[in-house]
Order: C-alpha cells, then sequence, then structure tokens
C-alpha cells in the first residue's frame, strides 16, 4: 500500500506540483493528554478508551502548491481510538488525488462477560482521477482494509457446542484496485470501462477453552475432549476477484436518465474456514454455497443492473431498478421502485415496492400525507414484509421458512409559531410459519414538543415514548432431529416473552445573548421484561424463567459564556442511576477552557472526569468499575 501510495502521489508531482508558492489557510491543534485511572481498566478501555501521551489532535486547512490546490485534514493522531487522515490534491482541468486513512478500535473486555475482543481496524486508500481530454477520464483507486486483534468466544466451532468456546487471534486483510476509463458524449451520456481486482486474506490461530460453567451430567457430552481437540484450527483463507465491467449512463437530463451495467468476474477461494465469519467449519459451509461452488472453490459470477429515473409530470414521477447476480447454478434477482404522486396541492403519496428472489423477500410501503391547513400535516403510512427462506437441518434435508409482517404508522403534526408538535402511533404484527405459534405484536407511541418561548430566549422541548412488544414461540418437536448444527437440547421448546418501555425526556434552553448560553435536561427510562421458557432435552422437562426491571434517571446540564476574544468557558456535566436488575450509578463532568495567548495562538485545555458503579454482578462477576480523569494541554494555531 505504501509503494502505490508513493507512486500515485510522485506522478500528482510529476504532473504539475510545483514550489513557486506556498499558502495555507486553517488551524493545527497539538498537545499532550494526561490521564488517571482507578478501577477496571478493561471496561474504561469499553466505555472511553481515552489514554495518556502526545496527540496531534487536529489539522485543518486548505491552501496551494503552485498551480496545485490542496485540502487536508487530521485528527487523533498519536493514539486515539479513532485516527484519521485525507489529502486532496487538484489541478483545475488536470488531475486529482485524493489519500485517506481511517482507524478504529474495538475493545470488549468486561470481567462479567466471557465473550470479548481487542481489535483494531483499519481503512486506507487512494484515489487519482486524470483527465486525458474533457471528453475522457482515467481513474485509479486502490483501497485496502485489515483487521487484527485477539477474540475470545463461548460459541464452539458449529452450534452444537455453544457452552465450550474458542480464543484465539485472527488477522484479514483486503486489498482491492479498479481502473476505469469513462467517455462523455452528446453531453448526457457517459460510458465507463472498468477492470477491477480484490484480494482477501485471513489467518486464524484458534484453540479450544474448556467449559466455563459446571454443567449438569446430562450435558457433558456436549463438550468432551474431542471437541476441544477438533476446535483447535489455525490457517490461511485466501480469495480473489478479477472482474470486469462496462456501464452506460445518461445523467445531464432531467426529467429522464438511467443506467444500465454488465459485471464480470471470478472469485477463486483456497480454503473456507471463516469460522467466525459462517459460525461454521469448512464441511458446513460448502452447505450453505453448494450452489454457487462448481466443485472446485472457485465462483463464476455476472451480474447485470439497469435502473431509470423519470419525473413524467409536476405531480408525478418513479424510479426503477433490477439487479441479475448469477453465481454459477444459483441466481439472485432484486427489484426495487419508488414512486411519488401529488394528485392535489394539500395531498401526496409516495411508495416503495422491492422484490429479491434469493431469500424470497417482497416488500412494500407507501407514505401518505395531507396538509389541513397552513400548520397541520396527516400522515399514515404502511409496510408490508414477506421473507421465505430455506433452513438446512442436514446436508440432504431442508425445512422452509416464511414470515409474514405488517406495520402501520399515523401521524399528525402541528406547527405553531415558533414550534413543532407531533403525535406518531405505530402498530407492528408478525407471523413465522415455521413454528406453530409464532405470533409477535408490537405498538409505539411517539410524542414530541419543541417550542420557543420568551422571543427565542428560552427554548423547551419534550418528548414520551411508549414501546410494546410481545412474543409466543413454540418450536417444531423434531426440529433438531438429524441436525448437525442445532443443539441436542432444543429437541422441542416454547417461549413467551413481553417487553415494556416508556421514555421520558425533557430540556431547555436559555440564551439571552449569543455570549452565553445555559442548557440542561431530564430522562426517564422505565424498562421490564419477562420470559417463560420451557426446555425438552432427552424427556426431561428444563423449565426457564427470566424477569428484567430497570429504571433509569439521567440528568444532564451545559455552561457556555464567550467572555471576549480572549476567553470561552464550557461546563457539562451528566449524572445517571439505574435502580432494579442492574443498580448503576455514573457520572460525567468536562471543562474546556480557550484562552488567545497572543494573535492567532490559543491555549486549549479539556478536562474530564467518569465515575461508573455498578452494583450487579453476572454469574457472581463483577461488571467492572471504574474511575478516571483526563486532563489535555494543547496549543491551537490559527493561520488566516
Amino acid at each position: 500500500m505504501k509503494a502505490v501510495t508513493t507512486f500515485l502521489l510522485s506522478a500528482a508531482i510529476s504532473a504539475g506540483l510545483g514550489a513557486e508558492e506556498f499558502t495555507f489557510k486553517g488551524a493545527i491543534e497539538t498537545g499532550y493528554r494526561f490521564v488517571d485511572i482507578d478501577g477496571s481498566e478493561e471496561r474504561y478501555r469499553e466505555d472511553i478508551n481515552l489514554w495518556s501521551g502526545p496527540r496531534l489532535a487536529r489539522v485543518e486547512g486548505e491552501g496551494t502548491l503552485g498551480r496545485t490546490t490542496y485540502v487536508v485534514r487530521l485528527s487523533g493522531i498519536g493514539g486515539d481510538p479513532f485516527p484519521g487522515a485525507d489529502l486532496t490534491l487538484r489541478s483545475e482541468r488536470r488531475y486529482r488525488l485524493a489519500l485517506y486513512y481511517r482507524g478504529s478500535d474495538y475493545d470488549y473486555a468486561s470481567p462479567g462477560d466471557f465473550h470479548s475482543f481487542a481489535t483494531f481496524l483499519r481503512r486506507s486508500g487512494a484515489s487519482l482521477d486524470i483527465a486525458a481530454t474533457s471528453h475522457d477520464l482515467i481513474s485509479l483507486t486502490v483501497d485496502r482494509e485489515q483487521r487484527s486483534g485477539r477474540v475470545r468466544s463461548t460459541r464452539g466451532v458449529d452450534f452444537d457446542q455453544f457452552i465450550a468456546g474458542l480464543a484465539g487471534d485472527i488477522d484479514t486483510t483486503q486489498l482491492r484496485t479498479r481502473l476505469a476509463y469513462r467517455r462523455s458524449f452528446l453531453d448526457s451520456w457517459h460510458l465507463e470501462a472498468a477492470a477491477a481486482y480484490s484480494r482477501s486474506e485471513s489467518s486464524e490461530a484458534l484453540s479450544g477453552i474448556p467449559p466455563i460453567l459446571p454443567l449438569p451430567d446430562f450435558l457433558q457430552p456436549i463438550t468432551t475432549t474431542s471437541f476441544l481437540d477438533a476446535a483447535t484450527r489455525s490457517g490461511q483463507d485466501e480469495t480473489r476477484m478479477p472482474e470486469l465491467s462496462v456501464r452506460l449512463q445518461s445523467s445531464s437530463n432531467a426529467r429522464l436518465h438511467g443506467a444500465v451495467a454488465v459485471t464480470a468476474g471470478r472469485a477463486d477461494i483456497d480454503s473456507a474456514l471463516h469460522l467466525f465469519d459462517a459460525g461454521a467449519d469448512a464441511s458446513q459451509v460448502s452447505y450453505y454455497l453448494d450452489d454457487a461452488f462448481d466443485g472446485s472453490g472457485r465462483i463464476n459470477y455476472q451480474i447485470y443492473d439497469a435502473s431509470v429515473t423519470a419525473t413524467l409530470s409536476d405531480r408525478f414521477s418513479f424510479s426503477q431498478s433490477l439487479r441479475i447476480d448469477r453465481r454459477n447454478q444459483s441466481a439472485a434477482h432484486l427489484e426495487q421502485g419508488e414512486y411519488a404522486f401529488q394528485p392535489a396541492e394539500p395531498v401526496s403519496f409516495t411508495g416503495q415496492a422491492r422484490s429479491e428472489s434469493e431469500s424470497l423477500m417482497t416488500l412494500a410501503q407507501g407514505d401518505l400525507r395531507a396538509k389541513l391547513g397552513q400548520r397541520i400535516t396527516a400522515r399514515f403510512g404502511y409496510k408490508l414484509v414477506r421473507n421465505r427462506f430455506e433452513i438446512i437441518r442436514n446436508a440432504a434435508s431442508y425445512d422452509e421458512n416464511t414470515s409474514m409482517g405488517i406495520r402501520v404508522v399515523g401521524g399528525l403534526q402541528y406547527l405553531p409559531p415558533g414550534g413543532f408538535w407531533e403525535i406518531v402511533v405505530e402498530r407492528g404484527s408478525a407471523n413465522d410459519t415455521f413454528t406453530p405459534l409464532a405470533p409477535r405484536t408490537s405498538y409505539k407511541l411517539v410524542l414530541r414538543a419543541r417550542q420557543r418561548l420568551l422571543d427565542e430566549h428560552l427554548i423547551v422541548s419534550g418528548d414520551l415514548r411508549r414501546i410494546h412488544n410481545s412474543n409466543d414461540v413454540q418450536s417444531l418437536s423434531d426440529y433438531a432431529a438429524g441436525s448437525s448444527y442445532v443443539t441436542p437440547a432444543a429437541l422441542a421448546w416454547r417461549a413467551r416473552a413481553l417487553a415494556d418501555s416508556t421514555t421520558l425526556g425533557l430540556s431547555a434552553t436559555y440564551s439571552p445573548r449569543t455570549t452565553l448560553e445555559v442548557s440542561a435536561g431530564y430522562s426517564y427510562v422505565t424498562a421490564s421484561s419477562e420470559s417463560d421458557i420451557l426446555y425438552y432435552f432427552n424427556s426431561q422437562q428444563l423449565p426457564g424463567r427470566a424477569r428484567y426491571d430497570e429504571t433509569i434517571h439521567m440528568a444532564d446540564g451545559r455552561f457556555f459564556m464567550k467572555a471576549s476574544r480572549r476567553l470561552s468557558l464550557t461546563l457539562s456535566a451528566i449524572a445517571e442511576s439505574a435502580t432494579g436488575t442492574r443498580p448503576l450509578n455514573s457520572q460525567r463532568a468536562m471543562a474546556d477552557l480557550t484562552t488567545l495567548v497572543v494573535k492567532d495562538l490559543k491555549l486549549v485545555t479539556a478536562l474530564s472526569y467518569q465515575r461508573l458503579h455498578e452494583d450487579a454482578s453476572y454469574l457472581g462477576l463483577p461488571l467492572g468499575n471504574y474511575r478516571g480523569s483526563s486532563l489535555f494541554l494543547g496549543l491551537r494555531k490559527e493561520f488566516r
């Protein structure tokens, strides 16, 4: 990747970058962060993940370098969990070069949970556009994605062994390169031919871990020594995908435009471990992809795309698209369209239709809005979904599952002077034909209000949400007979679940002038759920019941004051408490002070404090409490 980036940058410089003149307009902010932590570092890393060290906090600017203009953006460089960098170089009517980098830390390692991961995701790439003539454009893009780290899971190699699990290191890299040539003609048409090559490599070193919990005697055979030996795996997984594509597109006509594209390619798969991605071993992956493989680990595919968008009149417009994806013996069809119709001034109708044959899913939805006067709008919407898919019971047996669902939404919106009031009611229901009894129902009530008082000096807002869900499921008694991936404990089971939640939020903002702002908010959340689960294992009945209750109170406030050009102060605080199944108490406080030391040079300070305390435990283990504070001291230089 570094070699490719260096080549692209050198090509751009040789194409016309000069050192005759350099200008920069923007700001650079750098400093040092001090961090003090007491308690669970694992939970702090999961929630906050800020650590001590020097930082290039922010660079943002633009300027010229000879005949080339540039834009640069940097943030979080030096150890923050989400660093990023962007650089764009452009020469008018000649070329455009763009480089980017993104990083993301993912940490989940609470002592009270048996699933953990600590991985780092990196995305980087470059794109170069060269205008050969006024009608010809050559584009080259290179994208790279890498994820590496350590994962621990209580899920086994396949779904039989769900009590034991795996731990190990993973390293995955994906690289994609695309070269395209685009020709413009007739002022409204574009013809593009492209060649792309993708390569994916993954390395896994995984080993079985012993059962974490003591198991009853009749479940001991599930986690035998032979299974733990079989769960130890390591190896390489590589996929190569060259492809060619041709696209014809019309875009300049405002009333009618569309595109037609054909892509052909081939994927060569050297192995099929995919343990964590597919949740299965290599033999089961062959079942999932049986129709797509030709027996040699190779997939030949062709993709056909077509779309059209038209505005037939001032009252009616639509868009329609079709996608056909053929992979060896299998094919997937996707059709979708969007329609907008306004028969009269106060009434409009929008609709959408979708059909996907691979998963045999159909979707239809619509939205009707009507104005009732100058300040009131009524709304009615619906969404109908139908899914049909196959579940593999063993190598030669399939079961078909069909799920039907409908959701209806109604609402009323009122716009008083300086305000916004709304009420929305939603009702949903679904049924699953794979089980004899599986109705699911839900409803949602949402009230929102925002009103300006005291001539823009005081704004008050609030919202109320009420959500209810219920589910009643009973499985087929022979569901797991002969199955290679369903736990034997699920030979038959019944589950009834009920969930309710209510949320109330209130906030007020007072700003008598632009140099002062005070805001305060309060939220109240209550949630409860209960389930009644009944398992049958070798004619033994294993009932299980669970209930969850929680009430959360959260208060927050913010104070902002700009005393002068030399001083601004921001204070904010959040306090949260929860009672019920998960007793919790947390506080956060932050303070930002910006001082103009000399002309165009500012002293930046950011102080934060976090405290988390949970009295609940998971299977007797603490969930991880911590107290942490951080202080960032930096300088911000502005260039005008």
